[in-house]
């Protein structure tokens, strides 16, 4: 039986079995992570030989443990257990398989916090963004044009309130879920901050990506945001700033005095990256990403098209669980930049683009390396690759490194991320 074969066999049995087969694969994780996974092999096997199956069971058991330890070191936990929960929605008639299933993922106490949000995340296949920022900032017609639909109604996500609103937005067999914080930089009475901050703060530990949205052509961090940022900062600390990108909107717009683009962009940077220092660390304020935007033009002023850049930072700066359940979403705009193709054409409109090869959103070179850098922050990319010398050889040559189990471990989740793979891989 060869690797393949192996694997899709552990799949099957530990997907017929259920929960207790997943219970030992996580033990065996653990174990093995110690040096004696074979000791724990063993142990398994003979505590099943004087049971009802004898034996012809112990020896069944050991046979699936070894094979269970080969596709831990080759693949990863959460992979493997990807795949098995994957195989047994396919084979459930239960409407609610999957809410089952989160539940039971939830329930294993042997898995960090994490894991589990790896692995349920794969499961629903929900990409979870929070937006902070005044309303008419741009807020809605920035993730219009990011997912290339319209899926918020421009002039404002939702009326302002005191509570966090979310809702869900399917594409392409995946969800894109939205909170939106409206009542956080635009309410003047701030006697329902703490109750508002402690429900970001309840939400945070699920959002793979925070957006914080604010007008290029202001001069300096508005009062409104400084408030909402220092009680944020202090509510929940560094693990604010972690999956932050600064979005930068109406970059074509008339800028102050005689201010030319770069030199706008740059100062307002700087003023930002001050501010957030003084909540936070330099650190913290050194790697926070900024993104110009403009969402009445495909390009900013300095001809670079917007939304692959934008792109390209959520694929880096978002949660390594959040990363295939976005690719999944939006893989399907992503295309390659010729190098030909002169900027200033990115205004033409999505049919043209359709009708001479290019996708919504196209990546150069420098891009398509940091996306493919980042999405190996992703288990999946891990799951894809198998163990470090796999990393190298993806490195050499992506397209044979992705060739050969991507299928057995994610099934048919994956097809959207390996082709999205392929894709930006070839020269």
């Amino acid at each position: 039986m060869n690797k393949r074969d192996a694997l899709d066999e552990v799949v099957r049995i530990a997907a017929s079995v259920g929960a207790p087969a997943v219970m030992l694969i996580v033990a065996l994780s653990i174990v093995g992570a110690s040096g004696v996974a074979g000791g724990a092999a063993l142990t398994a096997a003979l505590a099943l030989l004087g049971g009802p199956g004898g034996i012809p069971v112990g020896i069944m058991v050991l046979t699936f443990v070894g094979g269970v330890s080969a596709a831990l070191a080759s693949h990863g936990l959460e992979a493997l257990l990807v795949a098995i929960y994957n195989r047994r929605i396919e084979i459930s008639d239960d409407p609610e398989i999957v809410d089952v299933l989160v539940r039971e993922v939830e329930s294993i106490p042997l898995l960090r916090n994490s894991q589990k949000r790896t692995i349920t995340s794969a499961l629903t296949r929900t990409f979870s963004i929070l937006l902070v920022g005044r309303t008419g900032t741009g807020k809605s017609s920035t993730i219009n044009s990011l997912l290339g639909r319209e899926v918020a109604a421009v002039g404002g996500l939702i009326p302002v309130t005191n509570k966090i609103q979310c809702f869900d937005c399917p594409i392409n067999d995946a969800v894109i879920r939205l909170y939106d914080t409206p009542g956080l930089c635009d309410s003047a009475d701030m006697s329902n901050d703490d109750a508002y901050i402690a429900s970001i703060k309840a939400t945070l530990p699920s959002i793979d990506l925070v957006l914080f949205i604010t007008p290029l052509n202001e001069t300096r961090v508005s009062r409104d945001e400084r408030v909402a940022l220092r009680s944020l900062s202090a509510a929940i600390g560094k693990h604010l700033w972690e999956n932050m990108i600064v979005v930068f909107t109406f970059a074509c717009s008339s800028l102050p005095g005689d201010s030319l683009y770069a030199d706008f962009v740059e100062e307002r940077v700087k003023a930002f990256r001050n501010f957030v220092t003084e909540l936070s660390a330099e650190k913290v304020s050194r790697e926070l990403p900024f993104v110009p935007v403009d969402n009445t033009n495909h390009v900013c002023p300095d001809n670079r098209e917007w939304i692959p850049e934008l792109f390209t930072l959520i694929i880096e700066h978002c949660s390594s669980s959040g990363i295939y359940p976005f690719v999944q979403a939006l893989a399907a705009d992503v295309g390659a930049n010729d190098n030909d193709r002169d900027t200033g054409e990115g205004q033409q409109n999505e049919s043209a683009n359709a009708t001479d090869g290019h996708r919504r959103i196209n990546l150069d070179d420098d891009q398509q390396e940091r996306v493919k850098k980042g999405m190996k922050r992703s288990v999946f990319v891990g799951a894809i690759i198998g163990a470090a010398t796999a990393v190298a050889a993806m490195v050499i040559s992506p397209i044979v490194a992705v060739a050969g189990f991507p299928a057995i471990i994610l099934g048919g989740m994956s097809g959207a991320f390996i082709g999205f793979w392929r894709r930006i891989s070839k020269k």
